[in-house]
């Protein structure tokens, strides 16, 4: 996709924001076993993608689970390692954190929202969510209110992420305890002005911003605007905390103890369990609060593997053409930093190219998460149509096996390799 350094155009007409309060529906939990109506790849790729995970997972010092999905149109794999707790195994239906990779739903629902003429990519914040009940909230010292939908989309809005410093914040435990929690709560944490916009910064504060927006402009709330619009639609499995309630069976999160005051690597739940007497739903709930429209949906690689390709493919249906050719010609003209390695940056889409036995280039994008305790990787290659999705209920520190890329990457590109002709 070629490079865009300004907004695209459009050329409707904002409607007017509702101010009443998003809907509160209570949504069913939905069946995250892996459907049966796809078809199968062939057993000499179906072989290599699995020797691509055992290499990754078998190599990490510490290990807790692994699940990975290759997606292309009507033909589905699915594979799984590990264990999703102490006393029950990992399997490819059991649901997990994907973390940032959540950013792909909502950049979906914003540019829906474009299309439909609820507001415009140059608009601005101000304009867009001045109707929200709760915009009196909002510190504009802190957030600017002047910066535009493409801004914040683009993370160079310059107002700063809101777990910038978040260890010293004496307002961190109340926001993730506090009986009757909203968004605008989280982005109180901020604690350093805005600065102009324009320059790339990773910022977290971004999704919140634009998670209320559509909300106010749909006129219910996020977990039910994700359903409606894409996940029964698409028959995805997926749910957004902590709007939803957890997932029965969810991967508990592992890692290193010792950042969290214990020792060696292990459930992080139930560490917290033994220093707080948290339940896993306390865990999942406080951390969620850190996340919620920025990297707090819960599904499987089976789903986010078809969830990229119904975003990302020119086959896929979760957004219209028009939509599609914005989301892809996002990226601005310069590399960034984005998971440690340089990638061109767009609405919440990040590419970068891999290299095939042959020498040949491969463009793909997507997006990546990972925070406490979980890590997660989409990735689409545009030219052989494939989308790959890996979740691991770990942190994860390790170079792979491949140059200098994490393990998560080095088992899609290992995977692409052997599915390229």
């Amino acid at each position: 996709a070629a490079p865009a350094t300004t907004a695209p155009p459009t050329t409707t007409t904002a409607a007017p924001a509702t101010t009443a309060p998003p809907t509160t529906t209570t949504l069913p939990p939905p069946n995250f076993e892996v459907p049966e109506n796809f078809d199968a790849f062939s057993n000499q790729h179906q072989a290599a993608f699995r020797a691509a995970v055992d290499i990754e997972f078998t190599s990490l010092p510490d290990r807790a689970g692994m699940v990975a999905a290759v997606f292309a149109g009507d033909t589905l794999w699915t594979y799984a390692l590990g264990e999703a707790s102490a006393t029950v195994p990992m399997t490819v239906g059991t649901p997990t954190l994907i973390y940032s990779t959540s950013k792909t739903i909502e950049s979906a629902v914003i540019l829906a929202l474009v299309e439909e003429g609820h507001f415009q990519l140059t608009d601005s914040l101000e304009s867009v969510l001045s109707a929200h009940p709760d915009y009196s909230l909002l510190d504009q010292t802190k957030i600017n209110v002047a910066v535009t939908v493409h801004e914040l989309l683009s993370m160079r809005s310059g107002i700063r992420p809101y777990l910038a410093g978040a260890s010293d914040n004496p307002d961190l435990l109340w926001v993730v305890n506090k009986p009757s929690w909203k968004p605008t709560d989280t982005l109180g944490l901020i604690q350093e002005p805005w600065v102009e916009p324009g320059e790339y910064e990773y910022s977290d504060s971004n999704n919140y911003l634009l998670g209320m927006v559509a909300e106010l402009h749909s006129g219910k709330d996020l977990s039910v605007l994700y359903r409606e619009r894409f996940f029964n639609p698409l028959d995805i499995a997926a749910v957004l905390l902590p709007d939803e309630p957890v997932p029965e069976g969810t991967a508990r999160p592992h890692g290193d103890l010792a950042d969290f005051g214990g020792a060696g690597f292990g459930d992080m739940i139930e560490w917290d369990a033994i220093q707080y007497g948290y339940t896993p739903d306390v865990w999942h709930e406080q951390d969620a609060r850190l996340a919620w429209a920025t990297a707090s949906i819960v599904s499987t690689p089976a789903n986010i593997a078809r969830w990229g390709y119904e975003l990302y493919s020119s086959n896929g249906s979760a957004i219209s053409e028009q939509s599609r050719s914005i989301l892809l010609n996002s990226f601005e003209d310069e590399l960034v930093s984005f998971g440690g390695q340089p990638h061109y940056y767009g609405y919440w889409i990040a590419k970068r190219s891999l290299q095939l036995e042959d020498g040949t280039s491969l463009p793909t994008i997507g997006h990546k998460g990972g925070g406490p305790g979980y890590v997660s990787q989409l990735l689409y290659s545009p030219d052989l149509d494939l989308s790959i999705s890996i979740l691991a209920n770990q942190g994860m520190r390790y170079q792979g096996s491949c140059d200098n890329y994490d393990p998560l990457t080095c088992i899609a590109w290992a995977i692409f390799k052997a599915y390229a002709p």
